[in-house]
């Protein structure tokens, strides 16, 4: 199965657990086929960097 992963659902799951997790968890799995194109590249490039979604607020 192809699926599109947007920059939404990439955050969503590895910042929690729950629908968006399961599926990025199927792509690693090798269950599903994700797919990116350039624009949602070049959209993972600005965001992920952005305001620390993966820091430690302590």
């Amino acid at each position: 199965m192809k699926i599109l992963v947007d920059t939404n659902m990439f955050l969503a799951a590895c910042l929690s657990q729950g629908a968006a997790n399961t599926v990025i968890a199927a792509c690693l799995q090798g269950q599903a086929i994700p797919l990116m194109g350039t624009a949602l590249f070049n959209e993972y490039e600005d965001v992920l960097p952005g305001p620390c979604y993966f820091s430690v607020v302590v």
